[in-house]
């Protein structure tokens, strides 16, 4: 566990509010930039896989502009409710314009992945995150709450890039790190699908994509 909680944890007090200016400030045109680039890099075809595995009460960590609640609005998901979570007011400001014509209850909130305590135990059907514990401060502790918050017998559906096993594409991405972190927020080197596995979560479905970076990953809590 001691070395798990050193994955990415060069962090100060202030990450929470560093993260959260970066991308309030980033919000009003991410959709137009970031988000376009993101899009690319995955294809439509990966966040709309995300997107039909999601089902029953829904928890989105990282909500952001709102991506994946178009797309489960759009495919017509089984979704009983959708809750989305982020510690960025711009981009809950983004993701609110799709909330009134949902068909089904959205509540968006501020709320930081590593302390869901406003949740209780075993309140969702499934949780999902799209390239966010790449960014989260602690994603031991998000996982962890994760892991809290979903039902028995429930799932967690993950889109994460992660440390790449081919070393020459793992040392570019150590290489330029330090960069991704300065500018966005966001480890690119973590080792996510390994995380998973080493904190006990039982992986049914790892997919990846672009050697080894991009992983879409349905895992269920450890002992479920």
């Amino acid at each position: 566990m001691n070395r798990l909680r050193r994955i990415g944890l060069d962090r100060s007090p202030n990450d929470l509010q560093r993260i959260s200016r970066i991308y309030n400030e980033r919000a009003p045109t991410w959709d137009e930039r970031e988000g376009r680039g993101e899009n690319l890099v995955l294809g439509p075809a990966y966040r709309d896989r995300l997107a039909r595995m999601l089902e029953g009460d829904v928890l989105e960590i990282g909500v952001g502009t709102g991506e994946t609640l178009r797309r489960v609005q759009a495919l017509g998901a089984p979704i009983a409710s959708f809750t989305g979570i982020d510690v960025s007011t711009g981009m809950l400001a983004e993701a609110s314009k799709y909330a009134e014509s949902s068909p089904f209850p959205v509540t968006l909130r501020q709320m930081n992945a590593e302390s869901l305590a406003a949740f209780s135990a075993d309140t969702f059907d499934t949780v999902t995150a799209s390239l966010v514990l790449c960014t989260v401060p602690d994603p031991v502790s998000a996982l962890h709450e994760m892991a809290r918050v979903v039902k028995p017998g429930g799932k967690i559906v993950l889109i994460e890039h992660v440390l790449a096993k081919n070393p020459i594409v793992g040392t570019a991405q150590k290489v330029l790190a330090p960069l991704q972190r300065r500018h966005m927020a966001c480890n690119i080197d973590r080792p996510t699908d390994r995380m998973l596995r080493d904190l006990g979560f039982q992986v049914e479905r790892d997919d990846s994509r672009l050697l080894g970076v991009v992983h879409l990953m349905v895992a269920r809590p450890p002992g479920g």
